[in-house]
């Protein structure tokens, strides 16, 4: 590995408002986003193999999306959200079988949102309900039981945010966090 920046192949199409995440397999997926033709979501899926610097179409999702969070886990990797849905759902795809599988509707319309997961669980913070209204919601989804549930209210609305989960060492949580 250089510390160095270096050109790739490029994507098979021209995107923005899209998704990406890593897969178990060190693989770069790229879902959704709209292209320079078209003006709304779509629901391509491609695929990056860094060992050979190659681009590959993948089954495409069930829905068109932009604007929408994607997060792997296990051989699994989890699309909610998105703008081009009235009440965008979740749906899976198992990176073995190269399928998608329509899961849960989301309880509201949650675009541009922070996603991360923990304790099984998918937590969507905040993104925007509309163009003018961001939303100060912490949704949460149960993927084990299928089902969404309302983990709080930030306090303050943000929209177009990033989060990640981390694992810290249990010592780090008794010796830091908790004394005072």
């Amino acid at each position: 590995m250089t510390e160095e920046w270096e050109f790739t192949a490029p994507l098979i199409h021209s995107l923005h408002r899209h998704a990406a995440c890593i897969t178990e397999q060190g693989k770069i997926l790229v879902s959704g986003g709209i292209t320079s033709t078209r003006e709304t979501g779509i629901e391509d899926v491609s695929e990056y193999n860094p060992d050979f610097d190659q681009w590959m179409e993948r089954a495409p999702m069930n829905n068109p999306r932009d604007s929408h969070a994607m997060i792997a886990h296990g051989s699994k990797v989890f699309v909610v959200g998105g703008q081009e849905q009235t009440r965008a759902g979740v749906e899976v795809y198992n990176t073995k079988f190269n399928t998608w599988l329509e899961l849960m509707t989301a309880p509201r319309i949650q675009y541009m949102s922070a996603c991360g997961m923990a304790a099984n669980k998918i937590f969507m913070v905040g993104g925007w309900e509309n163009d003018t209204e961001s939303l100060d919601v912490v949704a949460s989804y149960d993927y084990e039981n299928d089902e969404w549930g309302e983990e709080g209210e930030m306090g303050l609305a943000r929209g177009s945010a990033d989060a990640a989960a981390i694992r810290l060492p249990r010592l780090y949580w008794s010796n830091k966090l908790f004394k005072n």
